[in-house]
C-alpha cells in the first residue's frame, strides 16, 4: 500500500480537492468578444493562455460570436451583459405571470424601506375562481 501511495501520491483529503477546483466567472460580452478575436487571429490555445480560459469555452464563444456581437450593439448595458438571452427554463403558465405582475404592479405599496406585497393577497389573486382552472375527474 506505501508503494501505491508513494508512487501515485498522497491520500488527498477531501480539503485538498476542494481548494483545486476552480471557482466559477462570469465574463462581460466586450470581453468575450475580444477573447474571440485574439482566438481568430492567433489560435484558440493562445487565446485560452492568455486569458487564463479553457479553450472549449473559447471555442462555444466563437461558435455564439454572431450572438454575442449583436447583444453588444443592442445596447449600452449589453457590453457588461454577462450571459446570453433565451436561457432557462420556460414558463409554463404565460398568462398567469402577466397577470400577476400587472396586478403587482397596480397594488404595490411603497415602505418607507422598499417595496412591499402581501403575500396573502398575491395567493389570493392567484386562487380566485375565474384564475383557477381545475378539471374535476370522476374517482374511477
Amino acid at each position: 500500500m506505501d508503494r501505491i501511495q508513494a508512487a501515485y501520491g498522497s491520500d488527498s483529503s477531501a480539503e485538498e480537492e476542494v481548494e483545486k477546483l476552480r471557482k466559477r466567472k462570469s465574463y462581460s460580452t466586450e470581453w468575450k468578444l475580444e477573447v474571440v478575436k485574439h482566438a481568430r487571429l492567433v489560435s484558440i490555445h493562445s487565446a485560452s493562455k492568455k486569458f487564463n480560459v479553457d479553450r472549449a469555452t473559447v471555442r462555444d464563444w466563437i461558435k455564439s460570436q454572431n450572438s454575442l456581437s449583436q447583444i453588444k450593439q443592442s445596447s449600452a448595458a449589453g457590453k457588461n451583459r454577462k450571459r446570453l438571452l433565451g436561457g432557462g427554463r420556460p414558463l409554463q403558465f404565460q398568462d398567469l405571470d402577466r397577470e400577476l405582475a400587472k396586478w403587482v404592479r397596480q397594488n404595490v405599496r411603497i415602505n418607507s424601506e422598499s417595496l412591499a406585497v402581501s403575500s396573502n393577497n398575491k395567493q389570493r389573486k392567484c386562487l380566485t375562481p375565474k384564475r383557477m382552472k381545475v378539471s374535476l375527474c370522476a374517482a374511477a
